[in-house]
């Protein structure tokens, strides 16, 4: 059993890695043009994906995968197992096996009769399908854990039915769209994947945050360059400008969402390949999702939410319940009572643990006094800093100095 689950696992893993599109369809399925980015639908409304699916499916078994090429050289991986019900299938693609050059757009168009002002829709099309540089590799990946997933020796077999005929025929027939509605339509599609992706940053959520990546990264965006690194970096800045909108709609802090946005343009910068960069990509999508867990506000009511970000930025100034009050246009108590019911600690206390935040990242990267750092942070003077720092900290702060600079490894000699 354990077996059988590793297999299915990493069956999902080589998908998601390759950012294959994934569908489980049956005849009667109401998203079927989905099987083509609604490729054909959009070119001939009339299109019959029923019909496509069932040709797709004809030879189909649990010990006959098949591998679909239709009359566009695109291939579908058509597979069946116990999981699915009778009349389900999951199919994988568009995929391509290899570059589709301007002439062969052209030869299409001509075998298609699709018209000249159409060229743009199919290049755009063939730009969003995925490139499957070593094929061979990826046939004998799928035949051996398909293999072992179902307890025998099975192999991809390869077909081009008859059906792709037909499909030409019927392309002939109605091409009624306006130009470049095919193109609009992945542009509108491309727009809901970024929706999904900064939904779930916002939520947190980072399996729902990097299933929407990989799909984000099916659209190949226009290449402004003639650098691939240049052109993944360019990409990736347009990705942390997105996550970081998403963050912000969870309330998180601008302190933070400065923070690890100039650190990740930063690093985005520094990458050398566009391998370096696609990793980064992800591992930056983990951070803005923790950082949406660690520090959004957004279960906050706005007044709430509005008194912290005040403190936030004003903690080094005379800040008290009153002050706060008069600011909000809110009485004492409620303030006092509502903070308390929402944050899970007194006003106080907020505004004390963050100039003791404060206090810490000056202890650690400055060598100011006590009472300079005590003046920076909102203390009154130094004693009391250090008193308060002490029922925080359970420690002075020159102790916590002393602490951290012994725990520096020693310099050179």
């Amino acid at each position: 059993m354990n077996t059988l689950i590793s297999c299915r696992e990493l069956f999902d893993i080589f998908v998601m890695s390759l950012r294959i599109p994934r569908h489980i369809f049956t005849e009667t399925s109401e998203n079927l043009s989905e099987i083509d980015f609604h490729f054909r639908k959009d070119l001939s409304p009339s299109f019959d994906y029923a019909a496509m699916l069932k040709e797709m499916t004809r030879h189909v078994s649990r010990s006959y995968p098949v591998d679909y090429e239709d009359s566009f050289g695109a291939h579908y991986i058509v597979l069946k197992y116990d999981a699915l019900s009778n009349d389900e299938y999951e199919i994988w693609g568009p995929l391509l096996y290899e570059s589709a050059s301007e002439q062969t757009l052209l030869t299409l168009m001509e075998k298609h009769s699709i018209p000249a002002s159409h060229f743009e829709d199919l290049r755009q099309f063939f730009f969003r399908i995925t490139l499957i540089k070593d094929v061979l590799s990826f046939n004998r990946f799928i035949d051996q854990i398909f293999s072992l997933i179902e307890g025998q020796s099975i192999s991809l077999h390869i077909e081009k039915p008859d059906f792709s005929k037909r499909e030409e025929e019927k392309q002939n027939i109605d091409i009624m769209i306006p130009k470049s509605v095919a193109a609009f339509s992945a542009l509108e599609a491309r727009y809901e994947v970024e929706r999904r992706l900064m939904d779930a940053v916002t939520r947190g959520s980072i399996r729902d945050a990097v299933q929407a990546y990989n799909l984000f990264m099916g659209f190949k965006l226009e290449q402004r360059t003639p650098d691939p690194v240049r052109n993944t970096k360019n990409m990736l800045i347009t990705v942390n400008t997105l996550l970081r909108k998403a963050a912000e709609k969870a309330y998180v802090h601008p302190l933070h969402l400065d923070n690890i946005s100039t650190r990740m343009t930063k690093e985005i910068e520094g990458c050398k390949s566009v391998i370096e960069l696609e990793n980064l990509c992800e591992t930056m999508i983990r951070k803005y999702c923790l950082l949406v867990s660690s520090h959004s506000r957004a279960e906050y009511s706005p007044v709430i939410r509005d008194v912290m970000r005040y403190i936030d930025f004003h903690y080094h100034e005379k800040v008290t319940l009153q002050s706060l009050s008069e600011q909000f246009c809110v009485s004492k108590n409620h303030l006092s009572h509502i903070f308390h019911q929402e944050v899970g600690q007194t006003l106080t206390d907020y505004i004390n643990t963050q100039r003791i935040d404060r206090a810490i990242l000056l202890l650690n990267t400055s060598g100011d006094s006590m009472p300079v750092i005590a003046e920076q942070c909102g203390f009154s003077d130094a004693n009391y800093f250090t008193r308060t720092f002490r029922k925080y900290k359970n420690m002075s702060p020159l102790q916590y100095r002393q602490m951290m600079n012994a725990k520096e490894p020693p310099g050179e000699n």
